[in-house]
């Protein structure tokens, strides 16, 4: 059990990036003689569901949400971990440069950043202060 609020008011969960796609299986339907629908998350890390009845979509989906708050719970757990212990700004989303080179923060891996460096496709991680430098939101 935890003591974290239901998703939909859970101020971590970014809900723009997680909205359930439903849509109606039309031959199943037809097979079954009732609605049967196939659901997915706009996020694209829900895998579709089969055909199912819509409560059954739902509890899916509800189970991936439940999944998603796991992950930004940990990640903010971490990232306040990082920045106590470093004493630096470390949080998801935050602009740094690494190395000499802008990116953006997209989560920890342990007591690392994984940074998104502009026009890559996949983080790499990098130390917390070594050669890492926090953008400030007004630069």
């Amino acid at each position: 059990m935890t003591d974290r609020p239901y998703y939909i008011d859970d101020e971590l969960v970014d809900r723009r990036a997680h909205r359930l796609i439903i849509d109606i299986a039309p031959a199943s339907s037809e097979e079954a003689g009732r609605p049967l629908y196939i659901g997915s998350c706009l996020c694209g890390q829900m895998d579709p569901t089969p055909p199912w009845d819509d409560y059954a979509v739902w509890e899916r989906f509800d189970a991936h949400m439940s999944d998603v708050q796991d992950v930004v719970h940990r990640a903010a757990e971490q990232a306040a971990y990082i920045s106590s212990y470093y004493d630096v700004p470390a949080q998801l989303g935050a602009r740094v440069v690494a190395d000499g080179k802008p990116g953006t923060i997209v989560g920890f891996d342990d007591a690392r950043l994984l940074v998104l460096l502009d026009g890559h496709t996949e983080p790499a991680p990098h130390h917390p202060t070594w050669h890492m430098e926090y953008v400030k939101d007004d630069q």
